[in-house]
């Protein structure tokens, strides 16, 4: 089915070390993404324009109608890895490539195709040392060195320092939701929730003011230049 011309961000990865984890381990990764897709669908219906897919036993793919929700969306999916189980520190490449897409495939994301998909597949061929990348097309007007060179290598380098429980804060956060709330939704009995004060130190660890201002910057970018504004999640 040809697409009309506009932009999309395809989210392309694969599971860090993967072939140290066990069978289980692997399944329970890839249940997490399932997950966390979904929850992204429930936050904001328009912006999952196709589900998620698997292949090659540890790659995935993710299609977003909405680019400028494509670093929230893969803050979310390595939160969902890195918070799950404290002595497995599970985490996910995640290669953005934001650009047109010519076809949507009634068979999934796997049969669809075009520049953005190009795009999230090189750079995440490209990835070496760091576990994100972005790259842009130049249509998209916004400017691809910048955001792949300095943007997706800041977050990246403070998200490999999150501990589970920051990556537990940050989770919260990402969803908008308050530091009670978050203490709240922290699972366990009740005394042994974190306090908010708890969970304030730990979005502090995690650098989360520098976090929501890239995002809030990258958000308004590109959800500006977008011929399709939907209402979503942005931060609080």
């Amino acid at each position: 089915m040809k697409n009309e011309r506009r932009m999309y961000a395809v989210l392309t990865g694969d599971i860090v070390d993967s072939s140290k984890l066990t069978g289980v381990q692997l399944e329970q990764c890839l249940e997490l993404l399932r997950t966390t897709a979904k929850e992204i669908y429930a936050i904001a219906p328009n912006t999952i324009a196709q589900d998620i897919a698997f292949f090659r036993g540890d790659a995935w793919q993710l299609l977003l109608g909405r680019p400028e929700q494509s670093l929230r969306a893969a803050l979310l999916l390595r939160c969902a890895l890195k918070m799950a189980f404290r002595l497995s520190r599970y985490d996910t490449r995640i290669a953005i490539g934001i650009g047109q897409v010519e076809a949507l495939s009634k068979r999934g994301i796997t049969g669809s195709r075009g520049p953005a998909f190009t795009l999230s597949g090189a750079a995440l061929d490209q990835l070496d040392e760091g576990r994100m990348a972005l790259r842009v097309a130049p249509e998209c007007g916004a400017s691809s060195d910048c955001l792949g060179t300095c943007v997706a290598p800041l977050l990246d380098g403070i998200v490999g320092d999150w501990t589970p429980t920051e990556a537990r804060a940050v989770h919260g956060a990402l969803h908008g939701w308050t530091q009670l709330n978050i203490a709240k939704a922290w699972p366990g009995s009740l005394r042994m929730k974190p306090t908010r004060q708890a969970v304030q130190k730990a979005l502090e660890r995690a650098h989360w003011d520098v976090v929501k201002a890239v995002l809030a910057w990258f958000e308004t970018t590109f959800g500006a230049a977008s011929a399709d504004r939907l209402p979503g999640w942005l931060p609080k």
